[in-house]
């Protein structure tokens, strides 16, 4: 794991229900996460349609969804 992807893989486990990655950078941040904490939430999609399409299932009335790359991410 990248060492600068240790403190928002920290928040994300702390403030997030899930992650949801993609592309060429997600496999990275889901790595982080994983090891922030093996038990959270992590769906590894191929596009961005496919991400957005799990955040509306797992999205409930009130839920808030945030699109960001976080970082760079070129694809």
């Amino acid at each position: 794991m990248h060492p600068r992807l240790a403190p928002l893989a920290a928040a994300i486990v702390q403030r997030a229900k899930a992650l949801l990655s993609y592309g060429e950078s997600g496999p990275r941040l889901a790595a982080a996460v994983r090891a922030a904490d093996a038990t959270f939430a992590i769906y590894e999609k191929a596009t961005l349609p496919e991400a957005f399409a799990q955040a509306h299932e797992l999205a409930h009335a009130g839920d808030a969804v945030l699109l960001s790359p976080a970082f760079p991410s070129y694809d």
